[in-house]
């Protein structure tokens, strides 16, 4: 297999000169977790694709946190969907963590029937996670960046969305006993590509990401050239400064949620009369809060939390199980869960 790429060499790439480059402010939680990182000795993964995000993003953090720099681990998942050039991408991504030392870590996609973008992101996050595991990483940083906050807010907003859902991909989340960090987050696409231009240095482009397959490509392709093109300012920036105001909304939001919670609760149960009392927005939140403690786990409403709500404040549920084990019924003026019993052929 012969490389397309050449690697730059390694004296022509100064710290001074990335900085200058790329001027932009990391998010404050993601300093103080990286910070922290280095203060005890954490191990941080860098999941890497080989595309111009992930390939900045390994340099962002290979130069601009020197310390860390024993701390990283390259991790990269091969899904097989592109052949030669499948293959091509895992070994650019084990030569670049050649080049700069870093010890690296591939994984390849079994046979799978669904690869929509879904299914394809949960297989690769569950390869992170093995990973993880195996090498005892407690953070993985990732490639989003501030066009990838304004594809998904316009992917989402015809499916209607709460705030805490326009509001990703977040700069911090935990994902199980796994910290997502996206030091990116208020980086542009064309500054990424404009740096990694300017040092001469490689990357992979992966042609599935301009096929129409998938929604996300037809904004990308689309609907945000046109919007950038409309209006008279610097769309990227403005979006990424609405989805930090957006995410202060949404802790607010949460933690008034939380002091309602627990003054609606009685036990197992929620009191309705106290429930019903406060704004729509904070009910919506009170009950996935209620619902996820005791159920141990995200419930999934399938769009009929709005429906479930109204009823509660009519008083009468006849929405469907929210699962095969679980429904939510009203008894002496108190929310409650009711197992559902077991059917016998």
């Amino acid at each position: 297999m012969i490389n397309p790429w050449s690697f730059p060499p390694k004296d022509s790439i100064k710290l001074p000169q990335f900085e200058s480059v790329i001027n932009v402010a990391i998010p404050p939680d993601i300093e103080r977790e990286l910070n922290n990182a280095l203060t005890n000795k954490k191990r941080i993964g860098i999941a890497c694709s080989g595309g111009a995000d992930s390939v900045f993003l390994t340099f962002f953090l290979f130069y601009h946190f020197r310390s860390l720099r024993k701390n990283l681990y390259l991790l990269h998942f091969n899904h097989l969907l592109r052949g030669e050039e499948s293959e091509l991408d895992e070994k650019f991504v084990s030569d670049l963590a050649n080049y700069l030392n870093l010890p690296c870590h591939c994984g390849k996609d079994s046979a799978h029937k669904k690869n929509d973008e879904g299914s394809l992101r949960n297989r690769r996050l569950d390869f992170f996670h093995k990973t993880a595991d195996k090498l005892n990483l407690s953070i993985l940083a990732q490639g989003h960046h501030a066009d990838d906050v304004a594809e998904t807010m316009l992917w989402r907003l015809p499916r209607s969305s709460t705030v805490s859902g326009l509001i990703s991909p977040k700069p911090v989340v935990l994902n199980k006993e796994l910290l997502l960090i996206r030091p990116l987050i208020n980086h542009s696409r064309q500054d990424i590509r404009r740096f990694l231009k300017k040092i001469n240095f490689p990357w992979r482009e992966d042609d599935s990401n301009s096929t129409p397959k998938y929604l996300r490509n037809r904004i990308r392709s689309n609907v945000l050239p046109n919007w950038k093109e409309s209006v008279d300012r610097d769309l990227i920036k403005g979006i990424s400064k609405t989805r930090r105001l957006l995410q202060q909304d949404d802790e607010a939001l949460w933690y008034y949620s939380k002091i309602a919670y627990n003054q609606c609760s009685a036990g197992n149960s929620i009191k309705i009369h106290k429930f019903n009392d406060y704004p729509l927005a904070v009910r919506r939140r009170v009950l996935r809060l209620w619902v996820n403690e005791y159920f141990l786990g995200d419930i999934n409403f399938e769009g009929k939390e709005s429906e479930l709500l109204a009823q509660i404040q009519q008083g009468n549920i006849n929405t469907p199980d929210i699962n095969q084990n679980l429904k939510i019924e009203i008894k002496n003026s108190l929310l409650s869960f009711c197992k559902i019993k077991e059917k016998y052929k």
